[in-house]
Order: C-alpha cells, then structure tokens, then sequence
C-alpha cells in the first residue's frame, strides 16, 4: 500500500525500499503505467555501491479499487557501504525509503 503522507515524486512516482535479511528489494510504481526502465536506470545510477537488476513487472489492486503498477528487483546488500573511508565532501548518502509493500 502507497503511504499517502510520503513525498511525491514527478508523475505519481513513489519508490519503495525493504531491506530483510540482507535482501534489498526495490519497488518503483504508479498508478496508471509503468515506470520507465530511464527511472529504474536512474535510481540504481544514484545507489550508494553498484547495482545491476533487471526489474520485473507486477501489478497490484489498491484498496480503493485502482491498480498501482509496479517494477520489482531484488539484490544481496552489500555490507560494507565505505562509509568508514575518508570521504571528503562529508554529505550523507541519500536513499529516500518510502512504505514498505508486502
């Protein structure tokens, strides 16, 4: 279920972070298409270590009737982000997480 208080994105665009026994699963969706595979590429682009994921596509019924679609990958995390290192420009790495879907 897409939380109604998370920040919008453009187009009805939510993105959707679950992490679970390291595990990270994905989730981009809106309401009435798809979301490009250039948002996919996008979002993985701008992840803290490097991702590839070739997303699956799923379409789930919303409790007031409407279907969100969604595009789904899954990937280990990485344990070691080398936060630890001597990063000079010191700004937090940023990963918006939004509700978690089931």
């Amino acid at each position: 279920m897409v939380n109604p208080s998370a920040p919008r994105l453009t187009n009805n665009l939510f993105i959707n972070l679950r992490i679970k026994a390291g595990i990270v699963v994905l989730l981009i969706s809106r309401s009435s298409v798809y979301p490009s595979p250039t948002e996919w590429t996008t979002i993985l682009r701008h992840w803290p270590y490097p991702v590839s994921c070739k997303p699956e596509k799923i379409i789930r019924k919303q409790p007031d009737g409407q279907c969100r679609h969604y595009l789904r990958g899954q990937w280990l995390l990485q344990a070691n982000l080398g936060l630890e290192t001597s990063r000079t420009d010191r700004q937090p790495i940023n990963i918006y997480s939004g509700n978690v879907i089931n």
